[in-house]
């Protein structure tokens, strides 16, 4: 699996569930976001963060076309553009 072993972890800083897609195919992003994205909101989380980190962009592209095709609003961290916050709302 592509995915780091910190892919589906609360954020030891905030306490956010966040998943980690560095080093992920651009094939695989829309199926895994779907499943973590669906799981967090059966849970009610409010946020979420999506790490894609800054690369050559296409991880982050699929990310954000998901969250768009989804109905999710998001916007790119303040501090790390390779951070995706989500509202889950």
């Amino acid at each position: 699996m592509a995915f780091r072993n910190k892919k589906n972890k609360k954020s030891s800083a905030s306490n956010i569930p966040s998943m980690d897609l560095h080093g992920a195919k651009e094939a695989d992003v829309y199926d895994r976001l779907e499943k973590f994205v669906s799981q967090q909101a059966n849970k009610g989380t409010p946020i979420i963060h999506i790490i894609t980190g800054k690369g050559t962009g296409k991880v982050k592209a699929e990310a954000q076309r998901y969250l768009s095709d989804a109905g999710y609003s998001w916007r790119h961290d303040g501090n790390n553009t390779g951070v995706l916050v989500v509202a889950m709302n």
